[in-house]
């Protein structure tokens, strides 16, 4: 049992009632989780556990739980992303409950397990998502919806095309909206004896597991503000998404809104979502679309995926051939530092991707 196929997700917020005489608010939640339908992991879970959790002392990180139960999927669309025949699914998973008024809050939903070939983090085990919402006092006497995102975050695309990407953020004209890359939480783990009630669980129990989330470990070039690396000109401001990148993989990336009122914050929400920079060239979509190699940058070796037994040269900038033979599933890399291509190929395929090594 594994989350492999979940790329993404985030929380959001509607208020129903604002009850002054019981000093509490009635509020619909809705947890959004995406899920790449290329991949064979398993399919959305028609139950989640999530947790609301009260801010006893913001300062130290102290938390108490409100609230602990499973939610139901509402609701499934597709989307076609339009490059290589890939297409996403988001869920919904929607529930109402009442808040009691003076205090502030934490949503969470804590799932097991991230790709293991994700570019920009260090995943020595398996570990998972921390998706979080944080409602302050003020948000539950503000009748307001938070800001959602009207389809999808920014989820694939093709190197070597320009980069202008807006995210479609859809909120009041009357909110002050702000939003900045973040890092994103890691949560859960495959516990040999168990899949639930445990932190280090596929399915940690938000009853035990209380925040404050560990923070993603990233890779060497990488961070939370900077979850492209150095080796790609990607710039974020205001929603949008612009640039070039130069090498390609699986990239996860943390976008934080935070949602003001006359100047009053009422919201942070965490968007945590992974962007896959395609790397290749050849018209056989369908092989070209199974060939991974990771990690990159490269230290001393990269791992090839299902193309064992094809050609494979190194070639740097100026086209010169510096290292070629027969891939393998691990294959040892020369000792070399700076920009390379290394370009995969058979009769019925070719994949090029670009390369940082670092190795000398």
């Amino acid at each position: 049992m594994n989350a492999n196929h979940l790329i993404g997700g985030y929380a959001t917020y509607r208020i129903l009632e604002i009850d002054t005489l019981n000093d509490e608010t009635e509020i619909e939640f809705t947890f959004r989780l995406y899920r790449n339908l290329n991949n064979t992991g398993a399919t959305l879970d028609r139950v989640i556990e999530m947790g609301i959790f009260q801010v006893m002392n913001d300062s130290t990180g102290e938390y108490s739980v409100f609230e602990s139960f499973g939610i139901g999927l509402e609701s499934v669309n597709v989307v076609d992303l339009g490059i290589n025949n890939v297409s996403i699914e988001f869920g919904d998973y929607i529930f109402r409950t009442r808040l009691e008024h003076g205090s502030d809050y934490l949503l969470s939903f804590q799932r097991c397990c991230r790709p293991e070939t994700i570019t920009n983090l260090a995943i020595d085990e398996p570990f998972g998502f921390a998706i979080q919402l944080e409602l302050t006092s003020q948000a539950l006497n503000t009748p307001i919806e938070s800001p959602r995102i009207e389809g999808h975050p920014l989820s694939i695309h093709l190197l070597g095309n320009a980069l202008d990407y807006e995210i479609p953020l859809i909120y009041s004209d009357t909110l002050e909206v702000m939003t900045h890359l973040a890092s994103i939480l890691s949560a859960g783990a495959v516990h040999p004896d168990n899949i639930q009630d445990c932190c280090d669980c596929v399915i940690p129990n938000p009853r035990n597991c209380l925040p404050p989330y560990d923070m993603a470990v990233y890779n060497s070039s990488y961070s939370g503000t900077n979850p492209f690396g150095d080796f790609n000109d990607i710039l974020y401001e205001d929603n949008l998404f612009s640039g070039e990148f130069n090498i390609g993989g699986k990239f996860q990336y943390g976008i934080k809104i935070n949602t003001y009122l006359s100047g009053e914050l009422l919201s942070r929400q965490l968007v945590d979502h992974t962007l896959d920079v395609l790397t290749f060239t050849s018209t056989n979509e369908r092989a070209e679309n199974n060939i991974r190699m990771y990690p990159n940058p490269i230290t001393d070796h990269i791992y090839i995926e299902n193309a064992e037994g094809y050609n494979y040269q190194l070639v740097d900038l100026s086209g010169k051939i510096v290292s070629e033979g027969i891939t393998q599933k691990k294959l040892n890399m020369p000792n070399l530092r700076g920009l390379y291509y290394l370009r995969i190929y058979s009769n019925e395929v070719e994949s090029v991707q670009k390369l940082v090594l670092n190795t000398k």
